[in-house]
């Protein structure tokens, strides 16, 4: 079930799916439960942008540009197809401090 309210099929719904799936890779990119390699997925994606080894030349105007488009959209949906099979049911949590006042009374009670 999807319980996302974007319909995929529309147009407009391409960039929004696209952010976030960039804000869904950077917390999994943070997350400690996700192993060290599959994190170089997309770290080396981001080494093939710098790189000057190209699939397609730069000096043609657009296409340089495409394939590294290319290359960085597909290193995002391989790592986070990767990811996937990581359920994560809870997120982690950033600190050990209570949240709640009471939680906090305890502790300096």
């Amino acid at each position: 079930m999807n319980t996302n309210p974007i319909d995929r099929n529309e147009p407009r719904a391409r960039p929004v799916e696209f952010l976030q799936d960039l804000r869904r890779a950077w917390s999994l990119l943070l997350d400690k439960r996700v192993p060290f390699w599959t994190k170089l997925i997309p770290a080396l994606s981001v080494v093939y942008l710098v790189s000057p080894i190209d699939l397609l030349a730069d000096p043609v105007l657009g296409l340089g540009q495409l394939d590294d488009l290319a290359v960085l959209w597909l290193g995002l949906r391989l790592f986070l197809a990767v990811c996937a099979k990581y359920s994560f049911d809870e997120p982690v949590a950033m600190t050990d401090t209570p949240n709640d006042i009471q939680g906090a009374y305890e502790l300096l009670g």
